[in-house]
């Protein structure tokens, strides 16, 4: 049974053209108002996490935002036809080759 992420969504459909700035974009994006935090009196910009790889005839990315109300409004700021989920086992994409080896 897949468990739902805490600060991680996956997205899914990402066609094979789109290229990692271009994803980049897109994950900056939802991230977009979520709060800002001062350490030693220092603004601070939350960590955002990416990833990006070619899985079958589309791509699969995954985005770790800053927190969980962050991730609950990515939804809304989807403005893309690609889909947008939290309810996952994990994602082990590592690396996917032009032409996979078949067995």
């Amino acid at each position: 049974m897949a468990t739902v992420a805490l600060k991680t969504i996956r997205v899914l459909g990402i066609p094979l053209d789109t290229n990692k700035d271009e994803f980049l974009s897109f994950a900056g994006r939802l991230r977009e108002g979520a709060t800002t935090t001062f350490v030693s009196g220092r603004k601070t910009i939350p960590q955002l996490g990416a990833s990006l790889a070619a899985q079958g005839d589309t791509q699969t990315g995954t985005i770790t935002l800053p927190s969980d109300s962050c991730k609950k409004k990515a939804n809304e700021r989807n403005n893309t036809t690609w889909k947008l989920d939290d309810g996952f086992d994990g994602v082990t994409i590592l690396f996917s080759p032009a032409e996979p080896d078949l067995e």
